[in-house]
């Protein structure tokens, strides 16, 4: 028996004429090694003179509160100058990269993965180094920061290299519909970079059972355009297509085929465990559907 899924619409927006809101932008730095492809997406998507930038790196610090024994400080100072080294160090390369963005930094003391989620509940957008293909001894920060980040969370692979890119912005579309926030969030990425946006809907979101056939397929594709009808209407100015991924080796075509792969959080778990991220891997933007506290620029 097979079951159907249906996919559930989103509405278009009304059309917007004011120009882009500021953002505030949080980026995750590790070290050197790390961070360069995470600095330089954020550099490229960020809107010089209007977004503000901040770097940070969560360090753990060195506790035995009350102790003024001076080995003590002495270490205790020494975790701190080495986190506050990597972050001057990084937000100096990003001055050199772009000296019209506004970029601060800041070493703050606790564990890296509540770090990241605390600083989500103050930016609108958390761009983080992408380590869902790191080796198991390493710790991984993507998959749980992308589970309880209240703002959109951008997953940047180590392989990717700043340039201009063709590339459409790619949705991923599953079993629960389309997603108004997450559609918005693409549009607007879109629009930032001069691309076309790809609505793209699973296989596996389609139906539970054997394969029902050509025609239903087709039908389906049709559901899919007429969805975006709407948004093709209100916004004349982004190229949009939809198509049907039928295959298993859909996430490396549509990783290695976008400028940014965009999804909802239940959408965004179909793409993890799939292998090591290759050369031309786009990153991967996580966006919540339920939006988080209201953001002061």
């Amino acid at each position: 028996m097979t079951t159907l899924h249906v996919l559930r619409p989103a509405a278009a927006p009304a059309v917007d004429e004011r120009p882009p809101a500021p953002r505030l932008i949080g980026i995750g730095v590790r070290d050197h090694e790390h961070d360069d492809a995470t600095i330089a997406w954020a550099l490229g998507d960020a809107a010089p003179t209007v977004d503000a930038l901040h770097i940070v790196h969560a360090y753990v610090p060195l506790r035995l509160e009350g102790c003024a024994w001076e080995p003590v400080s002495r270490a205790r100072d020494a975790r701190y100058l080495a986190a506050k080294r990597i972050v001057g160090q990084a937000v100096q390369r990003a001055h050199v990269t772009d000296d019209r963005m506004r970029v601060a930094g800041s070493a703050i003391a606790g564990l890296a993965p509540d770090v990241l989620i605390e600083l989500a509940d103050v930016v609108d957008l958390l761009v983080i180094g992408d380590d869902a293909g790191a080796p198991s001894g390493e710790q991984h920060l993507t998959w749980p920061v992308q589970d309880q980040s209240r703002c959109p969370v951008v997953c940047v692979p180590s392989t990717y290299r700043a340039g201009p890119d063709e590339r459409p912005v790619s949705v991923l579309v599953d079993g629960s519909g389309l997603s108004a926030p997450v559609l918005l969030f693409a549009v607007a990425a879109a629009r930032r970079h001069h691309v076309g946006l790809q609505v793209s809907r699973t296989w596996e979101s389609l139906h539970d059972g054997s394969d029902p056939g050509p025609t239903w397929l087709a039908h389906q594709q049709e559901e899919l355009d007429t969805q975006l009808a709407d948004w093709r209407a209100a916004l004349p100015d982004v190229a949009m297509s939809a198509r049907l991924e039928l295959d298993a080796e859909w996430p490396a075509r549509l990783r290695a085929g976008s400028s940014l792969l965009v999804a909802g959080a239940e959408a965004v778990t179909s793409l993890r465990s799939r292998g090591a991220v290759r050369p031309g891997d786009c990153p991967i933007a996580m966006v919540p559907e339920v939006p988080g506290p209201a953001r002061h620029s």
